[in-house]
Protein backbone atom coordinates (compact mmCIF):
# COMPACT_ATOMS: atom_id res chain seq x y z
CA UNK A 1 0.00 0.00 0.00
CA UNK A 2 1.37 3.53 -1.01
CA UNK A 3 2.45 5.58 2.12
CA UNK A 4 0.05 8.36 1.50
CA UNK A 5 -2.76 6.39 1.59
CA UNK A 6 -1.54 4.30 4.49
CA UNK A 7 -1.46 7.94 6.62
CA UNK A 8 -5.56 8.94 4.73
CA UNK A 9 -6.46 5.73 6.18
CA UNK A 10 -4.90 6.05 9.74
CA UNK A 11 -5.77 10.19 9.75
CA UNK A 12 -9.60 8.64 9.20
CA UNK A 13 -9.17 6.16 11.53
CA UNK A 14 -8.10 8.36 14.02
CA UNK A 15 -10.84 10.98 13.40
CA UNK A 16 -13.50 8.46 14.03
CA UNK A 17 -11.89 7.49 16.85
CA UNK A 18 -12.34 10.83 18.85
CA UNK A 19 -15.62 11.52 17.60
CA UNK A 20 -17.03 8.17 19.33
CA UNK A 21 -15.49 8.75 22.39
CA UNK A 22 -16.67 12.35 22.76
CA UNK A 23 -20.59 12.49 24.08
CA UNK A 24 -23.07 13.81 22.17
CA UNK A 25 -26.99 13.99 21.83
CA UNK A 26 -28.88 11.34 23.23
CA UNK A 27 -26.22 9.92 25.80
CA UNK A 28 -27.08 10.39 29.26
CA UNK A 29 -25.67 12.62 31.10
CA UNK A 30 -22.65 11.12 33.10
CA UNK A 31 -22.69 10.92 37.14
CA UNK A 32 -21.06 13.51 38.96
CA UNK A 33 -21.18 15.34 42.57
CA UNK A 34 -19.11 18.88 42.69
CA UNK A 35 -19.24 21.37 44.71
CA UNK A 36 -21.68 24.55 44.87
CA UNK A 37 -19.51 27.65 45.11
CA UNK A 38 -22.44 29.67 46.66
CA UNK A 39 -23.86 27.11 49.30
CA UNK A 40 -20.35 25.01 49.82
CA UNK A 41 -22.66 21.40 49.64
CA UNK A 42 -22.24 18.79 47.11
CA UNK A 43 -24.27 18.87 44.35
CA UNK A 44 -24.68 15.54 42.03
CA UNK A 45 -25.97 15.43 38.55
CA UNK A 46 -29.32 13.52 39.43
CA UNK A 47 -30.63 16.75 41.61
CA UNK A 48 -31.26 17.98 38.08
CA UNK A 49 -33.99 14.98 37.17
CA UNK A 50 -37.27 16.34 36.16
CA UNK A 51 -35.85 19.81 34.91
CA UNK A 52 -34.01 21.00 31.63
CA UNK A 53 -30.42 22.05 32.17
CA UNK A 54 -27.30 23.98 30.18
CA UNK A 55 -23.89 22.84 31.85
CA UNK A 56 -21.69 25.03 30.75
CA UNK A 57 -17.93 24.16 31.39
CA UNK A 58 -15.81 27.48 31.76
CA UNK A 59 -12.40 28.83 33.37
CA UNK A 60 -11.40 32.70 34.36
CA UNK A 61 -9.18 32.54 31.71
CA UNK A 62 -10.94 31.87 28.61
CA UNK A 63 -12.57 35.62 27.67
CA UNK A 64 -15.09 33.88 25.40
CA UNK A 65 -16.64 32.06 28.74
CA UNK A 66 -16.36 35.34 30.65
CA UNK A 67 -18.67 36.72 27.97
CA UNK A 68 -21.17 33.99 27.84
CA UNK A 69 -21.74 33.45 31.11
CA UNK A 70 -23.87 37.02 31.71
CA UNK A 71 -25.98 35.95 28.61
CA UNK A 72 -26.67 32.39 30.24
CA UNK A 73 -27.73 34.14 33.41
CA UNK A 74 -30.01 36.56 31.40
CA UNK A 75 -31.14 33.21 29.49
CA UNK A 76 -31.68 31.41 32.59
CA UNK A 77 -33.84 34.82 34.37
CA UNK A 78 -36.12 34.23 31.75
CA UNK A 79 -37.61 30.89 32.57
CA UNK A 80 -39.27 29.37 35.76
CA UNK A 81 -36.25 27.97 37.79
CA UNK A 82 -38.11 24.73 38.45
CA UNK A 83 -38.10 24.62 34.94
CA UNK A 84 -34.57 25.49 33.41
CA UNK A 85 -31.38 26.24 34.76
CA UNK A 86 -28.18 26.56 34.31
CA UNK A 87 -25.34 25.32 35.94
CA UNK A 88 -21.30 26.74 35.30
CA UNK A 89 -19.08 24.19 35.85
CA UNK A 90 -15.56 26.04 36.28
CA UNK A 91 -12.43 23.92 35.18
CA UNK A 92 -8.70 24.43 36.04
CA UNK A 93 -8.99 26.88 38.79
CA UNK A 94 -8.52 26.90 42.11
CA UNK A 95 -11.91 27.74 44.21
CA UNK A 96 -10.13 30.93 45.71
CA UNK A 97 -9.45 32.52 42.04
CA UNK A 98 -12.79 31.63 41.06
CA UNK A 99 -14.86 32.75 44.54
CA UNK A 100 -13.08 36.16 43.67
CA UNK A 101 -14.20 36.19 40.32
CA UNK A 102 -17.89 35.34 41.40
CA UNK A 103 -17.86 38.09 44.19
CA UNK A 104 -16.56 40.82 41.61
CA UNK A 105 -19.15 40.32 39.25
CA UNK A 106 -22.00 38.72 41.37
CA UNK A 107 -23.36 35.93 38.78
CA UNK A 108 -26.70 34.15 39.66
CA UNK A 109 -25.95 31.10 38.46
CA UNK A 110 -25.27 27.47 39.80
CA UNK A 111 -21.62 27.27 39.74
CA UNK A 112 -19.66 24.04 40.57
CA UNK A 113 -16.41 23.88 40.89
CA UNK A 114 -13.80 20.77 39.23
CA UNK A 115 -10.35 21.83 39.95
CA UNK A 116 -9.00 18.35 39.02
CA UNK A 117 -11.07 18.13 36.33
CA UNK A 118 -12.59 15.00 36.29
CA UNK A 119 -15.76 16.01 35.34
CA UNK A 120 -14.40 17.52 32.17
CA UNK A 121 -12.88 14.69 31.50
CA UNK A 122 -16.24 12.21 31.98
CA UNK A 123 -17.75 14.59 29.54
CA UNK A 124 -14.44 13.55 27.27
CA UNK A 125 -14.40 17.56 26.31
CA UNK A 126 -11.82 19.04 23.67
CA UNK A 127 -12.29 22.51 25.13
CA UNK A 128 -13.75 25.63 26.51
CA UNK A 129 -16.47 27.11 26.25
CA UNK A 130 -18.71 24.19 25.70
CA UNK A 131 -21.86 23.13 27.02
CA UNK A 132 -24.90 20.76 26.93
CA UNK A 133 -28.32 21.03 27.26
CA UNK A 134 -29.84 17.77 29.41
CA UNK A 135 -33.43 17.17 28.68
CA UNK A 136 -36.20 15.98 31.25
CA UNK A 137 -35.18 12.27 31.49
CA UNK A 138 -31.44 13.11 31.59
CA UNK A 139 -30.42 12.77 28.02
CA UNK A 140 -28.24 15.33 26.17
CA UNK A 141 -30.04 16.60 23.22
CA UNK A 142 -27.97 19.71 22.21
CA UNK A 143 -23.78 20.31 22.40
CA UNK A 144 -22.24 22.97 21.77
CA UNK A 145 -18.76 24.70 21.53
CA UNK A 146 -18.56 28.65 21.70
CA UNK A 147 -20.55 31.87 21.60
CA UNK A 148 -21.38 32.51 18.43
CA UNK A 149 -23.56 35.47 17.45
CA UNK A 150 -26.66 33.56 17.76
CA UNK A 151 -26.36 30.87 20.08
CA UNK A 152 -28.40 32.34 22.98
CA UNK A 153 -31.65 32.22 20.57
CA UNK A 154 -30.64 29.09 19.48
CA UNK A 155 -30.27 27.79 23.12
CA UNK A 156 -33.66 29.54 23.61
CA UNK A 157 -35.48 28.02 20.99
CA UNK A 158 -33.81 24.65 22.20
CA UNK A 159 -34.57 25.03 25.77
CA UNK A 160 -38.34 25.94 25.10
CA UNK A 161 -38.99 23.20 22.48
CA UNK A 162 -37.63 20.58 25.53
CA UNK A 163 -39.42 22.22 28.28
CA UNK A 164 -42.98 22.31 26.01
CA UNK A 165 -42.36 18.40 25.52
CA UNK A 166 -43.67 17.71 29.23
Amino acid sequence: MKPIIKIILAATGLFFSAHALSLDKGQPLPLFALKDLHSGKLTHSSDFHGKVVYIDFWATWCSPCLKGLPKLETLQNSFSKDKFEVIAINVNDDVDTVETYLEQIGLDLLVLSDPMNLVLESFKLKGIPTGYLIDQQGQIVLVHTGYGADFIKHLEKAVRQQINKS
